[in-house]
């Protein structure tokens, strides 16, 4: 599964930028509880997809 353009811009600015959930909702209009639901299943697929590549990989 590939990630939204919602996830995948939370997990940039989040993971690169550095910014915490409350950043992330003001720089975004997005409420925190929406900010943080976003990157719990950000990270979770892309986790999965970690899984997968290294599953295929063995």
């Amino acid at each position: 599964m590939e990630l939204s353009e919602r996830q995948r811009l939370a997990i940039i600015l989040h993971r690169y930028n550095g910014l915490s959930h409350s950043e992330i909702s003001d720089v975004t209009g997005w409420s925190k509880s929406a900010v943080e639901s976003l990157l719990v299943r950000a990270y979770a697929n892309l986790r999965n997809k970690l899984n997968k590549i290294k599953d295929f990989a063995e």
